[in-house]
């Protein structure tokens, strides 16, 4: 075959068979066709058709056969240092990859979580990672509309929010089911009255509406019966919504999980809510990217399976 000047010059495109340079890497240490067949569990004719296509992709003949066996040829010695340092880089990775321990990593976890789940979810969930993965940091922002994008980059491992779009790529399994409750201070008098939808009605709301919220399920359901309600408050957080309520007479419609959590530091008791409102889900997502990553796998499976509020 002859090889001129343009062919030369011809660089490894991205897509090269990785089967190619192992075969390269081989031929580079063993200097023997035969030999390097053995190595590769391979017929010396499949080995000779490899050869020509690693020729044919790098531009050069690479070996030259001679009495002492096959000898390379400048562009073969020039490339057979970069070859095997770039292969033990990558057995290096894989194995890492394959060998992860959540009881020896420093890998940390980065989150985007609505303010309800951090209340509700994060505490029990430092509690049992400091269990059974001790080194792992956690690091923990409110989501916002570059959220999606950082989930596909990586720069976010997992979404927690109540809500996840029909976006390609994300993928989403939901960690919480809790019914609504409403939650005022313990001395309201409605506390002991018991809480109809009329007092329901009649008392003063205060409504969560984080940026990007869609409509209320609270206003819709009543809105179907023919009735209203005052809002008197909004704010963007759950949390700073229940150092209201236990300073005021107003009522914020929430879960028992959250209920339950805040009544921990703050003196509110949970009532029955008077609406029939769905079961309320917290979702986690996270970008099909990392679907197969064994650390993103098990810290999915770990916070499904083993964190409890």
């Amino acid at each position: 075959m002859h090889y001129n000047g343009r062919r030369l010059a011809k660089t490894i495109e991205p897509q090269v068979d990785l089967n190619l340079l192992w075969t390269l890497k081989v031929l580079l240490e063993e200097r023997n066709v035969t030999r390097a067949a053995e190595r590769l569990n391979m017929t010396q004719s499949a080995l000779s058709h490899r050869l020509r296509r690693l020729r044919d992709l790098l531009g050069d003949p690479l070996f030259v056969a001679t009495s002492h066996g096959l000898t390379p040829t400048s562009r073969a010695e020039a490339i057979e240092g970069p070859l095997s340092d770039g292969i033990r880089h990558l057995q290096t990775a894989m194995q890492a990859v394959e060998a992860f321990d959540p009881l020896t990593t420093r890998r940390p976890l980065r989150l985007a979580a609505v303010d309800q789940a951090e209340v509700a979810y994060l505490v029990p969930m430092m509690r049992a990672l400091n269990k059974s993965a001790p080194g792992v940091d956690l690091v923990v922002q409110t989501p916002g509309p570059e959220t999606y994008e950082q989930l596909e980059a990586g720069e976010i491992d997992l979404l927690f929010t109540p809500y996840v779009p029909d976006r390609a790529g994300l993928r989403q399994r939901t960690i919480l089911e809790h019914r609504p409750v409403a939650i005022v201070r313990s001395g309201h008098p409605v506390v002991s009255q018991g809480l109809t939808l009329d007092r329901y009605c009649e008392l003063s709301h205060i409504v969560v509406n984080p940026p990007g919220s869609r409509e209320s399920g609270v206003d819709r359901a009543l809105s179907a019966m023919g009735r209203s309600r005052r809002i008197a408050c909004e704010v963007p957080r759950f949390a700073g919504a229940a150092f209201m309520v236990v300073q005021t007479d107003m009522v914020l419609t929430t879960t028992d999980a959250f209920a339950e959590a805040a009544g921990r530091h703050l003196d509110l008791t949970a009532l029955e809510c008077p609406l029939d409102l769905p079961t309320a889900r917290i979702r986690m997502a996270w970008h099909e990217r990392f679907d197969r990553d064994p650390a993103h796998r098990w810290f999915r499976d770990f916070l499904t399976t083993k964190v409890r509020p």
